[in-house]
């Protein structure tokens, strides 16, 4: 036996009907015999042995991954599955555990009927609080999520849906509809006016399903949950209490100075004996000409720009009264991507172009040097090329361009 420990597991819905289904042919095993005897290293020779995935630790909080998504090697290219795979609000796990699997023969059931006795009730049961929805193709889709909440606002807890800004609440028992997949009738009009019904798959379906244990098992410093397999089998399990953060997740220390260091202080001038000499080309204004007049109104909207509060949430005063407070490591992490989506953000806004330009100008009307020609040139051309050129909207690209040409024409080093 070999123990790993999982993250998810992974259900196929291809052909299968039901995650209870998927979950049989999860732990069924394969025999291996004749040619495929298993190499004992014990025994020093090949044996009959069953090779199989069970379930040896049952984890606090369970996801399941539903396979969507394959490549079909007909058509070469990666397709999304639609097929039908219901799921009910509570799950038992029993079925599926090395204890129970191994107590198939007739001498253990007694055994394993008195063991099932002494176990905490809701020992193997699951309640469904979570869903994250795909909808769309194996190209391009769109995910958005059903979530239960944990505390009861009234006699039962909502569900709410998240999806981007948007949060509402949720009727559970439009999940069968929304998360099952499947076919569904949609009615379509000819262009000589005739309806015509037709049966497509249903494009939003389940991806990952989130399950909380009846039974919340007491943080310990032992062996991590994990599963059990046969021979050469990888196993599968983890406590989620220590589960660490994905190896290629965002380290917190890395946005320390974002942080800590206040607005203003990182809004000072790149180089203030930055010069160009007199004559040099116009930064082009926000209509792409070429003329500078306007600025001081633009630089008022400079000026009025959002300005995000960078400092870091106080877990300890967040903790007082509150239930389930996000533990320090995940708080990094979120605050971290946040940050970095903030200071994207911003590089593609009117706001930060408009900081450009009023750079660019500002250094424009004084003489300079050749070098102070390569440093303009080089904040022009990292501009246009990095951060405009990727713009959903860029009708001023094309008076940059001409900027950056006339630029080059004036500095042959640059």
């Amino acid at each position: 036996y070999k123990d790993e420990p999982f993250y998810a597991l992974s259900l196929d819905v291809k052909g299968k009907s039901s995650i209870e289904e998927s979950l049989e042919m999860y732990v069924q095993g394969e025999q291996l015999a004749g040619k495929n005897q298993y190499m004992s290293e014990e025994l020093g020779k090949k044996v009959d042995a069953l090779k199989r995935v069970v379930i040896k630790k049952l984890p606090n909080l369970l996801i399941l991954h539903l396979k969507r998504f394959e490549f079909n090697f007909d058509e070469m290219k990666k397709v999304k599955l639609n097929d039908y795979c219901s799921f009910q609000e509570k799950l038992n796990l029993r079925k599926y555990t090395k204890e129970f699997l191994d107590s198939q023969g007739a001498e253990s059931a007694e055994r394993q009927e008195t063991e099932e006795k002494q176990k905490p009730a809701g020992y193997y049961d699951y309640v469904l609080h979570g869903l994250l929805i795909h909808t769309g193709s194996a190209d391009a889709g769109h995910y958005y999520s059903y979530i239960k909440e944990r505390e009861p606002k009234g006699d039962e807890c909502r569900w709410l849906e998240f999806d981007d800004i948007i949060v509402k609440p949720f009727d559970p028992n439009g999940i069968p509809d929304k998360c099952y997949g499947g076919m569904q009738t949609s009615i379509e009009r000819t262009k000589s006016g005739k309806s015509v019904t037709r049966r497509i798959p249903r494009a939003a379906n389940a991806y990952l399903l989130f399950y909380e244990r009846v039974y919340r098992e007491p943080p310990t410093d032992s062996v991590p949950s994990s599963s059990v397999t046969s021979p050469v089998c990888r196993n599968r399990g983890k406590n989620d209490m220590e589960r660490p953060l994905p190896p290629d997740s965002p380290k917190p220390s890395e946005d320390v100075e974002l942080r800590e260091a206040p607005i203003e202080s990182r809004n000072t001038n790149v180089n203030a004996n930055m010069n160009v000499e007199r004559g040099s080309p116009k930064v082009p204004d926000l209509n792409g000409e070429t003329d500078v007049d306007g600025l001081a109104e633009e630089n008022q909207t400079n000026n009025r720009r959002r300005k995000l509060s960078m400092q870091r949430p106080d877990n300890k005063k967040e903790s007082k009264g509150l239930k389930g407070v996000m533990p320090a490591k995940i708080n990094d992490q979120v605050f971290h991507t946040n940050m970095t989506f903030q200071k994207n953000r911003y590089l593609f806004d009117d706001d930060f172009r408009i900081f450009v330009r009023t750079l660019l100008k500002d250094q424009s009307t004084d003489h300079g040097s050749q070098v102070t020609e390569l440093y303009t040139i080089k904040i022009a051309t990292r501009y246009v090329l990095e951060i405009l050129a990727r713009r959903k909207n860029n009708e001023v690209l094309p008076s940059w361009v001409r900027y950056l040409k006339q630029l080059y024409s004036t500095c042959v080093d640059g």
